[in-house]
């Protein structure tokens, strides 16, 4: 397989997400896919899009809101 193509194990981890994830954002039609035999084959090009649009779609994490109080004080 050339290297501009990539498993869906290999896309889970790149965009740090389940299989689950994949097979629905190529359901969403976000990501289309090359069927080889019964395995699916994923454009690294399009993953790194993706990649971007999520980052953009997902919030920022951030600490808590609110304040955590320790006993004595501190």
């Amino acid at each position: 397989m050339h290297e501009d193509w990539i498993t869906t194990r290999e896309a889970g981890e790149l965009l740090q997400v389940g299989a689950s994830r994949i097979r629905q954002l190529v359901l969403e039609g976000r990501l289309v896919p090359m069927k080889r035999g019964r395995d699916l084959f994923l454009r690294r090009e399009d993953l790194e899009r993706l990649k971007t649009e999520l980052a953009r779609e997902r919030p920022h994490k951030r600490g808590p809101k609110f304040k955590v109080q320790r006993p004595g004080g501190a």
